[in-house]
Parts: C-alpha cells; structure tokens; sequence
C-alpha cells in the first residue's frame, strides 16, 4: 500500500495521498483531550500528567490512542494506550470538535504536507483483529477534488479512509489477497463522522456514524493479515504541496479486536442504532 506521507527510519507517517496496496465509557464528542507535552525534546512533558485513558467498551485492547490539546504546540501527542506510541506532528494546527451540550473538543487539521507519524512496534502488528478508528470531518472547496484523505495507514497491512468521493474505505492485505469495503453512503461536508474499519478475521466492514444514523458495508476477507512491514502507522495529508486535507481529526485509536455494531453506536455518542 502507498501512503502519502514519508517513511524514515520505520517511520510511518500519517498523510493526505491517494493510497492503494502494492504486490468502556462511550467515546462522545467530549472526549477527554491528551496531556500537555511541552517541552524541549520528544519526551520532554509526556511525564508532567498521564495521558488520557483509551476510550471504548474495552480500553484494556487498545494499542494506540491518540487525541490533541495543547501538545500540539510542540506537535507531539501522547498515547494513552500505555505503550509510549507517542506521535510526532509535523504541519498540524489546532482545531475544535463541537462535542454536545455545547462542550467542544480539541482536534487536529492537517496542513500541506501535514502528517501524523508513530514509530513502528510490533504491537501494531493485527494478523487475526482489529479496529481501527477516528472521527472525521471534511469541508467543501479547492483542494479536495481528486484526492483520497487517508486517516489511518500501515503500509502493506490495513487502511481507512476518506477517498475524494466523500465515502469512507477500509482495505487490508490478507494471506488471500488485498480486500477493500468501500460505502455507498457519501459523507456529507462540514459534518463530524465517526469512521471505523473492523476486521474480525473472516469479515472486512467499513462503518460511519454521525448524530442522525449509522451505515456498516461489510465484505468477506479471510486471513490472517500480512504483517512485518518495517513501516510506521501514518494519518493525516496525503499527497504533495498544494494539495491540502480540507478537514480536521480526532481520537485516533487501534484496537486488537473487531468492535461490534452497538459498541461503535456507543462511541459516537448513540445509545442504539
């Protein structure tokens, strides 16, 4: 899979780039935001106050979770998985989720060549289930036509995101092939969505949630997902200058199991759906 960012040193950079494969308590608009990372150095601060706890019906299966505060003013955001999958930010500003009763929620938008970069671990390795999973919201204008939004990437193994037809896409190369789960449901702009890819070993389902419904598109893909590729997970921009996610980015998580359908209605916030 190409993603649209850079890969150094096993670095996988999180970016705005047409991408494609080569041969608990619920999380809510109010998210709790990540800790404040100031300091001189890539660790520096990550020690002054914990990061947040991962959100979700299972916390304790989260292998990355990332939100956005004030670390963006040293453009580092802390994990709150407990693995120390601290992301290194380069090109992002700050933003705000509306979250409800009028509360709001720090966020992240991606710049030209904005990207979010983890360093690869072997815990970002999911050969039998996953779950991968932002909120999301893209706005209307130049920049955006032709371009696929990638939100979450490991190169070579799984994938979600927001292609320029405004309709969210899981893909992941499996021992069977690459498969992709792609949503008839066209998002619409300027609208937080809560995007998902679910892989429970036997099927690939693409998910969207918002304040008005729900749409699961799922496809059959058997494993186990490949794996080993010496590569970072990336998000953010992808694509080269002046191309430009128009959108923002919230609570990036990994989980090592497939969430259900009720599970994710709860994370955005749903009682049922």
């Amino acid at each position: 899979m190409r993603a649209g960012g850079v890969t150094t040193g096993g670095l996988l950079v999180l970016g705005l780039q047409a991408c494609s494969f080569q041969p608990a308590p619920p999380l809510s608009p109010d998210a709790t935001p990540v800790a404040d990372a100031r300091g001189a150095g890539p660790d520096a601060g990550l020690d002054a106050a914990p990061p947040p706890a991962c959100l979700g019906p299972q916390p304790q299966r989260a292998r990355l979770c990332l939100q956005f505060d004030d670390a963006l003013d040293d453009q580092i955001a802390t994990d709150g998985s407990g693995r120390g999958l601290h992301a290194a930010l380069t090109n992002i500003r700050r933003a705000t989720r509306d979250a409800p009763a009028g509360t709001t929620s720090p966020a992240a938008a991606p710049e030209a060549s904005g990207a979010i970069v983890v360093d690869d671990d072997p815990g970002l390795d999911l050969p039998d289930a996953f779950t991968l999973l932002a909120w999301a919201k893209h706005r209307t204008g130049p920049g955006n036509a032709g371009v696929a939004f990638g939100l979450i990437s490991k190169p070579g193994q799984y994938e979600l995101r927001l292609g320029y037809n405004n309709r969210p896409t899981c893909q992941v190369a499996t021992s069977a092939g690459v498969k992709v789960a792609i949503q008839n449901q066209t998002l619409a702009p300027d609208q937080w969505y809560l995007l998902a890819c679910t892989y429970d070993g036997a099927q690939l389902c693409v998910h969207s949630n918002w304040a008005g419904g729900t749409v699961e598109t799922c496809v059959a893909a058997t494993g186990p997902v490949v794996t080993g590729s010496p590569l970072a997970l990336l998000a953010g921009t992808l694509g080269p200058p002046p191309t430009v996610f128009a959108g923002e980015l919230d609570a990036i998580h990994v989980f090592e199991v497939a969430l259900e359908r009720a599970a994710l209605c709860q994370l955005a916030g749903r009682p049922s759906c």
